[in-house]
């Protein structure tokens, strides 16, 4: 991909193999092997030299993105090694690298274990601890704290490292699947970071919609807690984040698209005592009895500043938990209160489950939308996923 990049700029392999420093025929075989690997010409030999292909244009854009993720690993090691080596001389940072090294650092940051990475990779544990041992050397700097019970867990740098390396892995993946979508071919796998507040309605319909059309995607939802789902889009092990938008907004290496504005409210079971008051009051809330998210989750920390700038007091003794399968069962069996959504809560509510209790909160103001990566793009496939998300979002009718 490399060499790629370079033959895109100078049009010519003579030029390409000058500023790589490679022979003529280093370059055009690397060329005519990322071809074979791809199944595909990515560049046409006209007159004018040699010029990419559409199928070139999508994968070098990917391949880009890759090369600015090594050049950032390369500016952060330089800022951060009190007395970095050259780093034009160190593979990681040249995109010298074997793939199967970057697979091999992925798969021991993902497991944090030589025996389960060798396994995977169908490699000895010695290849493995090889590999990782010749980067910590090129870099004097230790990647992985080894723990007592044979973990290796990723330290400072060695984090940082890891996660770039599996974004970079990413982009290789989804610079296939975008060369077959301009084929007409939707056949990429979609990760999806899901927020409760569109965990029952709104991704489920747009869902629907989007595999009726290209029945040919896999989606895989992902439903953790925001700061984990960061992690994993960060990583490029999740596409997109979709849900409340809050908790993104001030990150900078963070895109958030808003699409709509839902509204905290105090949920209670159809049935509630409290439900049949009409003019309720700070006292009947702080009375009642309570099952909220974990203390500490993002969800939670805006939910209790909602509750004590509205003047309820929440007792200590509430209920807490990060199922929402657990807290719809408790809200089924027994009278308490919960905080939530409008459109969380939207199938509930028309079933007849839950209702919504007549007493405004103050800072109830819930936007909703995508959180992406800034660093790279979407795939094709998470594009049409995001644009199916939009429509079903404007001709939503949630009350």
């Amino acid at each position: 991909m490399k060499a790629a990049l370079y033959l895109r700029e100078a049009k010519n392999v003579a030029r390409a193999a000058h500023f790589l420093g490679r022979s003529r025929t280093a370059v055009s075989k690397a060329v005519s092997d990322l071809e074979r690997q791809v199944g595909l010409p990515l560049f046409d030999r006209t007159s004018a030299g040699f010029l990419p292909t559409k199928e070139g244009e999508v994968l070098l854009a990917r391949a880009q993105t890759i090369a600015q993720i090594f050049e950032d690993l390369a500016t952060t090691y330089r800022a951060k090694h009190p007395r970095p080596r050259p780093t034009k001389s160190i593979p990681l940072f040249t995109m010298d690298i074997a793939t199967k090294r970057l697979w091999q650092l992925s798969l021991l940051a993902d497991h944090q274990s030589i025996e389960t990475a060798a396994e995977i990779a169908g490699q000895s544990k010695s290849t493995i601890y090889k590999s990782v041992h010749e980067i910590e050397e090129q870099l004097d700097v230790s990647l992985f704290a080894r723990l007592p019970d044979g973990r290796m867990l990723p330290i400072e740098y060695g984090e940082y490292l890891c996660r770039q390396v599996k974004l970079s892995l990413s982009e290789l993946r989804l610079a296939l699947e975008d060369i077959l979508a301009i084929q007409g071919s939707l056949h990429g796998r979609v990760t999806i970071g899901c927020l409760p507040s569109m965990r029952p309605f709104l991704l489920p319909s747009t869902l629907s919609k989007l595999l009726h059309e290209h029945p040919d995607l896999s989606i895989r939802i992902e439903a953790n807690p925001f700061t984990q789902m960061l992690r994993g889009l960060l990583s490029g092990d999740i596409d997109v984040i979709v849900g409340g938008t809050r908790s993104g907004v001030n990150d900078p290496g963070l895109i958030v698209e808003e699409l709509a504005r839902d509204r905290v409210c105090i949920i209670a079971p159809k049935n509630h005592p409290l439900a049949q008051i009409e003019r309720l009051t700070r006292r009947h809330l702080s009375d009642a009895r309570w099952i909220l998210p974990l203390a500490g989750t993002p969800s939670r920390n805006i939910f209790d500043n909602c509750l004590r700038q509205s003047g309820v007091v929440i007792p200590d003794n509430c209920i807490e938990t990060g199922s929402i399968t657990t807290l719809g069962g408790i809200m089924q069996c027994d009278d308490v209160l919960t905080v939530g959504t409008v459109y969380q809560t939207h199938r509930e509510r028309a079933n007849g489950q839950l209702t919504i209790l007549p007493f405004k909160l103050k800072d109830d103001d819930w936007p909703l939308g995508v959180t992406l990566r800034r660093a790279t793009r979407p795939s094709i496939s998470s594009g049409h996923l995001i644009d199916y998300l939009r429509t079903t979002v404007r001709n939503a009718v949630v009350e």
